[in-house]
């Protein structure tokens, strides 16, 4: 049997990642589990400590850990999304030589066949470069959260596919999106090792975006199978919240600027266009009186980064 090793980002509240790791630990195949800790405090790790304490603990990762024992790998600070993926990444490659990897949000839990469904169709896609599943929101019955995003670089016009719809069967099967959700993203170290690890420049958001362009470049195909189930409470771990007018600033920042850093990195004779979208955003927010919101975009506009994340 092929080696998987789930690759599960902490950050944020401890039940999150509990409710994660029991949700793979009952799945249907078995993995290996790494968790990164992206600057938990104290008092989380002794909770999650206490909840589980059969976990494997250590930063000397020079000995293989015994079938059954989970890596918690804590990273000592908040290095972001990317970051904490590739150093599980990493790992899994160095201890367990790993074939597939499965990266999870902390505030997703697996349907116990997904794990099983999502490997099982990596294999019979031999172009296959990052495969997603169908996501749908843990907090709204049938309510899907995505099934892929759909982006358009002439227009900069991106979305979550089938955000907010009610699950009634019209996505199924295969599909294929212009890249995968990445609260959940299925993909073989051979991949990993043709097109490299995550580009940790974007901290958050649109790195899984970044990672799909670089794989189609490559000559893979992006997919999503709808038959493999993830259960998301979007926004938990990062501290987003649905309405983007709630977003703490820094999360509203990481958004903008790192659609232009896309845009710079893969298109960029069309970056005016990811300006012009901007400035339209920017004019709805102040027309809607959302000031704060709008000055943020301008800074954004004019040159302003976020180049690390909040230790909490």
């Amino acid at each position: 049997m092929p080696e998987i090793t789930v690759v599960i980002i902490h950050y944020g509240d401890y039940a999150l990642t509990s409710a994660c790791l029991n949700s793979v630990l009952r799945s249907h195949e078995a993995v290996s589990i790494i968790i990164c800790d992206n600057a938990s405090n104290v008092a989380d790790q002794q909770l999650l400590h206490d909840h589980a304490n059969y976990y494997f603990y250590g930063t000397s990762l020079t000995e293989k850990p015994l079938k059954g024992q989970i890596i918690w790998h804590r990273l000592g600070f908040n290095a972001g999304y990317a970051a904490a993926a590739n150093a599980g990444i990493r790992i899994a490659k160095t201890i367990y030589q790993s074939d597939y990897i499965l990266i999870l949000n902390n505030d997703c839990t697996v349907h116990p066949a997904c794990i099983k469904t999502l490997r099982h169709t990596y294999e019979s896609l031999p172009d296959c470069g990052l495969l997603g599943a169908k996501v749908l929101f843990s907090s709204a019955d049938g309510l899907i959260n995505s099934v892929g995003g759909s982006f358009n670089k002439w227009t900069c016009w991106q979305k979550n596919i089938g955000a907010r719809e009610v699950d009634a069967g019209q996505y199924s099967g295969l599909l294929k999106p212009d890249y995968v959700y990445g609260a959940c993203m299925f993909i073989s170290m051979k991949c990993i090792d043709t097109i490299g690890l995550m580009d940790v420049r974007f901290l958050l958001y649109q790195e899984e975006h970044d990672w799909c362009i670089r794989a189609l470049g490559k000559g893979y195909t992006n997919y999503t199978t709808c038959d493999a189930l993830v259960f998301h409470q979007q926004g938990a771990s990062s501290g987003k919240k649905i309405k983007q007018q709630q977003a703490p600033d820094y999360i509203l920042a990481l958004q903008y600027g790192n659609l232009i850093r896309l845009y710079l990195k893969h298109f960029p004779l069309l970056t005016p266009v990811a300006f012009i979208r901007l400035f339209m955003i920017m004019a709805k927010r102040i027309v809607h009186r959302q000031y704060r919101h709008a000055f943020l975009l301008m800074k954004v506009i004019f040159g302003y980064r976020i180049h690390e994340l909040p230790a909490s």
